[in-house]
């Protein structure tokens, strides 16, 4: 099963413009689930499930389109570089659709929302970071 965190760490990595400001994968991509690694280069990202509901069930049986809404956080010692990085990031979030197999990047079918940004500091990095949190509702086809 490829959730939609996973998917989203995939597409993203091959977006050009998060690579230049996260690095380019296999070898590194600072993009994370749930947490950021403590003692790992900034910037850095890291995405979490807020909450998941299945709101369609599609056909033929078995597809099926979750909402899913995440969090996604981007720290950087720069807030002003943290606040680029996420406008990077919503511009991506713009073009995909997790509500097909894999997902893409080459248009929208499903929307993406960005529900709300906010500026905060991350307390659990040692001096406190600061923070951009992205609110996203999106759709995801389970697999």
């Amino acid at each position: 099963m490829s959730s939609a965190i996973v998917k989203l760490r995939t597409l993203a990595a091959a977006n050009a413009t998060l690579q230049a400001f996260l690095g380019t994968p296999p070898a590194v991509f600072r993009w994370w689930d749930t947490q950021h690694n403590q003692g790992s280069a900034l910037p850095g990202v890291t995405v979490r499930i807020v909450s998941k509901a299945i709101d369609y069930r599609m056909t033929p049986p078995g597809n099926n389109i979750n909402g899913v809404r995440l969090q996604i956080d981007v720290r950087d010692t720069d807030p002003e570089h943290a606040r680029s990085i996420a406008a990077s990031i919503v511009a991506f979030l713009n073009t995909l659709n997790l509500a097909v197999s894999g997902g893409t990047v080459t248009g929208k079918q499903a929307p993406t929302f960005l529900l709300n940004q906010r500026d905060g500091l991350d307390y659990n990095l040692t001096p406190p970071v600061p923070t951009q949190s992205l609110d996203v509702r999106l759709y995801n086809l389970e697999e």
